[in-house]
């Protein structure tokens, strides 16, 4: 049995596994701290991490819950800033390959180089909806929610139908009172 000096000795020599990594990712318990190390170091979709740490398959999860959250990205922004990444030049390596794939006249990489860059820049994100209803809109509202069927039906056939025309409403054309 080695004696408590040379355990403390190989510890002492041993790389701390920890050394490098965020706050975020050190106050996780060990299975949320699988799961982030699949998803950021092993490039692991959050699904195959879930399934791995859970032994269910989901898209959501762990993954939903703010502290690992956090740590994923704190994660990444550690890996990112190690390999001196930024969004720019990923998208500039992007582009070089998409304007070789062009010199080759080959389009299915130029699409699939401008189909990442387009989901970098959030352009496939949903895009969130504001509805505000005036109390004139809503007593249309209540008059044809009120409406069966057979005359909501006769109504579209009629001429009588109302146009309606979508307003984009932004935080300075809101009403102090209104509800979110």
């Amino acid at each position: 049995m080695p004696s408590f000096k040379t355990l403390r000795e190989q510890v002492l020599a041993t790389p701390d596994i920890n050394e490098g990594r965020s706050a975020e990712y050190l106050r996780l318990p060990t299975l949320h701290r699988q799961f982030v190390d699949d998803v950021v170091h092993k490039g692991m979709s959050i699904a195959e991490a879930q399934e791995r740490a859970t032994g269910r398959r989901s898209y959501s999860g762990l993954i939903n819950t703010k502290r690992v959250a956090a740590a994923v990205a704190a994660e990444r922004a550690i890996v990112a800033k190690q390999n001196s990444l930024t969004k720019k030049k990923v998208i500039d390596g992007i582009l070089e390959a998409i304007a070789l794939a062009k010199s080759k006249s080959d389009p299915s990489p130029m699409i699939a180089g401008w189909r990442e860059i387009a989901k970098m820049c959030g352009f496939y994100e949903a895009v969130k909806a504001d509805l505000t209803v005036t109390v004139q809109g809503k007593a249309v509202l209540d008059k044809l929610n009120a409406l069966s069927d057979v005359e909501l039906a006769n109504l579209i056939g009629s001429d009588d139908v109302i146009d309606a025309e979508v307003v984009e409403v932004t935080e300075s054309m809101r009403a102090p009172d209104a509800e979110v």
